[in-house]
């Protein structure tokens, strides 16, 4: 992997799901994913990282500018804030987001061949 992979800075968004642990069923968890998983997806996709990886309650992505991760971890904050969460027999679930920005080696990862950090 260090050999095709390359060094650049990148903005990584950091998300995770306050109270996913503790606070659902598996039943729950599996009804939340069912619901969150396909706009999170999109809504990443808008804007287009370089890699994004589910983390169970959360995600990590990169992008190439810090503008965009911010941008996107605020849409993100919208959706999560917009939801009926009663409509969709789930607690109320607050998201979190941390922001870094520095070098990093973007390239393939070696088992799933998925851009990678």
């Amino acid at each position: 992997m260090a050999s095709q992979a390359k060094l650049q800075i990148a903005a990584i968004l950091f998300a995770d799901v306050k109270g996913y642990s503790t606070g659902l069923t598996s039943r729950r968890r599996q009804r939340y994913h069912e619901v969150t998983d396909p706009e999170i997806a999109r809504i990443l996709d808008s804007y287009q990282p370089l890699t994004k990886k589910p983390t169970g309650d959360g995600v990590v992505a990169s992008f190439a500018d810090t503008r965009p991760a911010a941008n996107c971890a605020l849409e993100l904050s919208t959706y999560y804030r917009n939801l009926d969460w009663h409509e969709l027999e789930l607690p109320r679930l607050e998201i979190r987001f941390a922001l870094h920005c520095g070098s990093t080696s973007v390239g393939p990862n070696p088992i799933s061949g998925q851009q990678d950090l």
